[in-house]
């Protein structure tokens, strides 16, 4: 789980969901403060993972960059399906990297990995 730029916790599921891949979701205390040690937290799902290209099985960290956008990374999904290492890291310039641990030339569980960059 990570702090989000609004002090919420933002963070992922392996599983679950409205189609059973996985969800962010974001949790913030409720405005009335709390007296007890036993206080409720507002969850709200942000997105719910569906496969295939939409991706499955989030798992890593969550990334916010200036913008207050997320970024993540799925262990499943996209046009080629490769797994992707959940660590990606942001630069100042708003640029993601990372790596695959599959993928490349050729099919995805052919290959042997990629290092990939994603520019705003």
């Amino acid at each position: 789980m990570i702090f989000g730029p609004d002090g919420a916790l933002y963070g992922t599921t392996l599983e679950g969901g409205s189609s059973g891949y996985g969800v962010i979701f974001r949790l913030a205390p409720y405005p009335n403060p709390c007296e007890t040690a036993l206080c409720r937290w507002n969850e709200t799902v942000l997105y719910a993972f569906t496969g295939n290209a939409a991706g499955a099985g989030p798992s890593g960290n969550l990334l916010f960059d200036q913008a207050g956008n997320i970024y993540g990374t799925t262990q499943a999904g996209g046009s080629e399906e490769c797994r992707i290492d959940p660590l990606p890291t942001i630069d100042a310039n708003g640029n993601l990297y990372g790596t695959t641990w599959e993928g490349g030339a050729g099919s995805c569980y052919a290959g042997c990995g990629v290092v990939w960059e994603i520019t705003p």
